[in-house]
Formats: C-alpha cells, sequence, structure tokens
C-alpha cells in the first residue's frame, strides 16, 4: 500500500489524502490529465489503478460531501449510476461519469459482465 494515503472506506475501497503528499511523478500524470490552469488543491479525487483505490483530496472544501458520495455510488450496480448520470445536472456529470468508468475498470478486472453506457444530457 501506498504511504501517501489514508484507507478511510476498505469495503469500497476509498482513501483520503493531502495532495501535496502525492508522489511528484504521479501528481504531475494527474495535473497533466486535468489540464492547464488547474491547481492540485482543486482536485476533488482519482483512482489509482495500481492499488485500486479512489483517493479523496481530504483538503478539499467539499470532502466530506465527495467522501459521502463516492461511497454511495460505488455500492450502486451500474445500471443505477447509468440512471443517475441521465438523471443528474451537469455539474455533477463529470463525477458520475468518471466513477462509472472506475466501477467498470473494477468489474473487467473480476471478470465482470457486459456494461451499460451513459447517455444522459442531464438537466
Amino acid at each position: 500500500m501506498s504511504k501517501y494515503y489514508t484507507i478511510i472506506d476498505e469495503n469500497n475501497r476509498i482513501a483520503k489524502c493531502n495532495p501535496e503528499d502525492i508522489p511528484l511523478e504521479l501528481r504531475q500524470d494527474i495535473m497533466e490529465s486535468l489540464g492547464e490552469g488547474i491547481d492540485i488543491k482543486d482536485l476533488t479525487f482519482f483512482y489509482d489503478f495500481k492499488e485500486d483505490y479512489i483517493v479523496v483530496n481530504c483538503k478539499h472544501e467539499m470532502y466530506e460531501c465527495f467522501k459521502a458520495m463516492l461511497a454511495d455510488i460505488v455500492e450502486m450496480e451500474l445500471e443505477k449510476v447509468s440512471e443517475l448520470y441521465d438523471l443528474a445536472p451537469k455539474s455533477l456529470k463529470n463525477i458520475i461519469k468518471t466513477l462509472f468508468n472506475i466501477m467498470v475498470t473494477r468489474a473487467d478486472k473480476k471478470g465482470g459482465a457486459p456494461t451499460p453506457e451513459l447517455s444522459g444530457e442531464g438537466l
């Protein structure tokens, strides 16, 4: 296990970290994927593929909200997450889509069944 994060929900494989503690190489990869003009402190969460953890930024002002939302969503069936995406406001679409993709990745690692698609435009 990586030392830069702390497990907060073993069942759902969710951890927390201070973004300043993320190793430099990983931090650079994350920043590259976020795009120009984004500060690492604005990061809400990311997926550690190697360790299979969703890592939440514990210094983000909405940490408690994201922590609860992530746990609730990853406990849902993929079909329900797809329905949630269809109904979600645009402000939440990216978060739900990212979690959906993480859940698909996890299912694929376990040899899961075919997965539903995300389609809705949201409110």
